[in-house]
């Protein structure tokens, strides 16, 4: 939305004191963007990339070549400059559109996981020329997204985190940390259950699941079945405890009884090792919510 190519459904934003609905020619101007799935000319080579953008941010054409050259010394692309986009490697790909974003010396640059697939020396090779760039040089502020909290200690002076699309918290590292960094974390190894365990589980439910299988109409029989129809309200979309079985049943259709019972049964001694065993991340941390709930 920032960029102006999304358009927002309602309320403002202002770039360098510019409204981004009412002066979008004005507010692209000051703009650098890498996006995060790179946004190349296969055909192209690195040099021609350089030399299109710079024509495009009317960088002047006595200076574009030293201005190119020197963007393919900052990026370590300098025996890239003649292959063509399309050849490159991933990362390497990655340099370049962070390269594109830095024509015109913009004073915003906007980058979503500038890092992303990049083995670990050009990473860090990475985040050296970003924070050279905001830091050490003050050519611009440089607004970034990331998955990566090493990315985020490395590089930020300012940090916001956004849940559900809406910004939760915004403050420096050590703010944050000061302020929402308390708590414990557990570690949990678990043992796998032996299939009398698993037969013992699913029992109660093979008059409801024929074929093996629940369907959304079934949960509540089947909650009713294991001896806890209130299990029933936790199977939401929301719900901590139970949006991994909401999430299957809506990707699916459809539940194994297994599954099923790993995450309503009553019973502990056997409920970590199946979730754990047949579910793969991001159910773990709702499972363990259910743990945390039936203890």
């Amino acid at each position: 939305m920032l960029t102006g190519d999304v358009l927002p459904s309602s309320g403002e934003a202002y770039l360098n004191g510019l409204d981004i609905m009412k002066n979008q020619d004005e507010v692209r101007r000051l703009l650098g963007y890498c996006p995060q799935h790179d946004a190349l000319l296969e055909r192209l080579t690195v040099r021609e990339h350089l030399e299109l953008f710079g024509r495009i941010k009317n960088v002047p054409e006595a200076s574009l070549n030293k201005f190119v050259m020197g963007i393919l010394q900052d990026m370590n692309l300098s025996q890239y400059e003649n292959k063509l986009a399309g050849e490159l490697s991933g990362g390497n790909k990655r340099k370049l559109s962070v390269g594109i974003a830095m024509i015109g010396k913009p004073p915003i640059i906007f980058m979503d996981e500038p890092s992303t697939g990049m083995d670990p020396v050009n990473k860090r090779f990475m985040w050296e020329v970003i924070a050279r760039i905001c830091t050490s040089q003050k050519e611009c502020s440089i607004i970034l997204t990331t998955h990566s909290m090493e990315e985020c200690e490395a590089l930020c002076t300012r940090a916001g985190i956004m849940v559900g699309g809406r910004l939760r918290c915004l403050g420096s590292l050590t703010q944050l940390k000061a302020k929402f960094g308390d708590g414990y974390q557990v570690d949990l190894k678990l043992v796998q259950p032996s299939e009398a365990d698993v037969a013992d589980a699913t029992k109660p439910l093979r008059a409801v699941a024929r074929g093996g299988t629940l369907r959304e109409d079934q949960l509540q029989q089947a909650c009713d079945a294991l001896g806890n129809g209130s299990r029933r309200a936790l199977i939401t979309e929301t719900n901590p405890a139970g949006c991994g079985v909401w999430h299957v049943l809506n990707l699916n259709g459809a539940i194994t009884a297994t599954d099923f019972a790993a995450v309503c049964s009553s019973g502990l001694s056997f409920l970590p090792p199946i979730a754990a065993g047949r579910f793969r991340c991001p159910f773990r941390l709702e499972y363990l919510a259910l743990i945390a709930d039936l203890a």
